[in-house]
Order: C-alpha cells, then structure tokens, then sequence
C-alpha cells in the first residue's frame, strides 16, 4: 500500500509551509497525486524527496527558474554547470551591496564631518578630484541638470560651486560636479579619468555651512577674515561650495554646504 501524506502532514515533516509547495505545484516543480476515491491531493515519498531538494535550494536564494532547471538536470555537468552560473551572480550581487556599503559610508562620513564642522574654520587639504561637469554661471533649474541628476555619478561625488566673491558679493560662478580621487575606484566612469580635467589639491580654510539652491553660501567674512589674519594667511578670492545635504525644516529645506577657500600664505 502507498504511504500517503496531505499537503499539511508534508508541510511539516519538511518544516515548510503549505503555500511554500502550493507554490511550487503552480511553477511546475512538483506534481502531487490524487487521490481516485476523494481526489485529494496527496504526497508519496518520491515527491517528499522532491520537496527536499526544492527546499534545499530555495534556502541557498536559488530562484525558481534556475531550481527548475536543476531539478532537470541529467548529468553532473549540467547540474555544475547550472551552480557556476549561480556562484557568479552571487558574486556580482557581492559587488553590488559592496558599491552600495561604499555609497552610504561616504554619506554618513560627509554628514559626520558637517555636523563637527558647523561654522568652525580650519585649515584642511581640498582633495584631488576629477570634473565630470562643469558650465560657467549654470542656472540650477532642475531641468536644466536633468541629465547630471540622472547620472549614476551623482551617487559617488558632489555638486559644487566655484564662486569668486569681493567685498560686494559673487562676481561670478561655476557650476561642477566632481568626483574625487579616492572614490574613483568605484565610481562608473564613461571614460578613463585621464580624460577629465582636474581639480587638484590645494590647501584651503574649510568649513560647513548652510546656502541657497545656487551655492551662495551663508558666511560671516569678519569671521573668515580674521581666521586669515590669525593664521597668516590670505584667501584667493574664491570658494568651492560642494553641496553635501539637506533636510526639511518645516516648510522649508535647509541646504548644506561643505567649503573650502583656497589660500595663499
């Protein structure tokens, strides 16, 4: 006489659930019999068998296409075969959650040095970077910057403003999206980066500050002044305001910026 199991008894001898092999009848992994006196739906031990595998590979994230195709795999090849597809996926997933990690540990260190470095001048290193952008006196439309605002780069740099000042305001401004050196490994450049200009390194007073849309930043020149006086040494006439983030604030959304004044001494 056949052993016979329900859907139910199956489901917990597997440790699975009844929707878990429902699934699998409607994908085609399995077949249960029926029963020709009350045409109940049952389970012999070859399918529990079955099940086993399906399970088995189901707890490895083996998807259901690909379960299907090893449990119709023949020969050894096939089966092997089917296994170095899904160790390169996986290592591709790898790859993706690292760039993913890298994205948010650069977000947390920008917002961590924002917070530690509100209004606070220092004497810091702007460091190397590549411009993948930039346009003199650029309007901040979002419509105009659709397709920088698209661009898988916008992840992996910074949207900044090079502004010259004088004692009446900005006289003029560029606006550029940079990516820098230390996170070109990671960044999905269209080209090599020796094909994009650079910004090289220079030593600046660098703080963090709130600004407008446009990268005008808020900043007390006295302040800024005397950090010059007291340090002997004199800003260049220009800044570079890399937006960094924002929040809301009731009604309205405070932006912050990350500035350097390069310097001569």
């Amino acid at each position: 006489m056949d052993i016979k199991f329900s859907i139910s008894q199956t489901a917990k001898i597997l440790g699975i659930t009844t929707d878990a092999i429902r699934l699998y009848e409607k994908e085609g992994l399995i077949h249960p019999k029926r029963d020709e006196q009350n045409n109940y739906r049952y389970y012999d031990w070859e399918q529990i068998r079955l099940l086993m595998f399906i399970a088995f590979y189901r707890k490895l994230n083996v998807s259901i296409p690909e379960t299907k195709r090893l449990l119709t795999s023949s020969t050894f090849d096939d089966i092997s075969n089917t296994f170095d597809i899904l160790i390169e996926h996986n290592r591709r997933q790898i790859a993706q959650i690292q760039t993913r990690i890298e994205r948010l540990a650069y977000f947390s260190n920008t917002l961590k040095e924002l917070s530690g470095n509100m209004g606070i001048f220092s004497l810091d290193i702007m460091p190397r970077g590549y411009k993948m952008f930039e346009r003199v006196n650029a309007d901040t439309e979002y419509k105009k910057m659709k397709k920088l605002l698209s661009s898988p780069l916008l992840s992996f740099g910074n949207i900044g403003y090079m502004n010259y000042f004088n004692e009446h305001g900005t006289t003029q401004r560029y606006l550029s999206y940079i990516i820098w050196e230390d996170l070109i490994n990671v960044a999905p450049l269209e080209k090599p980066a020796s094909e994009y200009p650079v910004l090289e390194s220079c030593k600046c007073i660098c703080t963090s500050t709130t600004g407008s849309g446009n990268g005008i930043i808020d900043i007390d020149m006295k302040k800024l002044n005397d950090f010059c006086n007291a340090n002997n040494c004199e800003h260049r006439g220009y800044y570079y305001a890399f937006y960094a983030y924002s929040i809301p604030d009731g009604d309205r959304i405070v932006d912050y910026y990350k500035v350097y004044f390069p310097i001569k001494m």
